[in-house]
């Protein structure tokens, strides 16, 4: 039928091994898995009431200008109690404050 060689039958006999365990691998789903990629988090939350210009810019929806209206506010206003208070920030609604809130802390 076929004349092959000892080495060729090797090495179809391998081929044919190594789909059976794909096969296998695919129909058990034993195969590496996509894993989600995380949102990273900053390391550390920002206190709103004594960060920096540069601190605020870090946190995620703030960018310079509304940082720098959260200094001028403190200055003139006084500390946020909670995170409410930020509304009175021109540029903060309730959107932008419900993607701050797990970066921020007020004490």
């Amino acid at each position: 039928m076929f004349f092959l060689t000892s080495h060729e039958r090797k090495i179809l006999l391998f081929i044919g091994i190594l789909i059976l365990a794909g096969s296998f691998l695919k129909f058990f789903d034993l195969g590496p898995r996509d894993t989600p990629v995380e949102v990273t988090k900053p390391s550390s939350l920002i206190n709103i009431n004594t960060a920096s210009q540069k601190e605020l810019e870090s946190i995620s929806g703030i960018g310079p200008v509304t940082a720098f209206r959260i200094i001028e506010y403190r200055k003139s206003l006084g500390f946020f109690k909670e995170l409410e208070d930020l509304k009175q920030i021109k540029g903060i609604g309730n959107k932008k404050l419900k993607d701050i809130k797990g970066q921020i802390i007020f004490n």
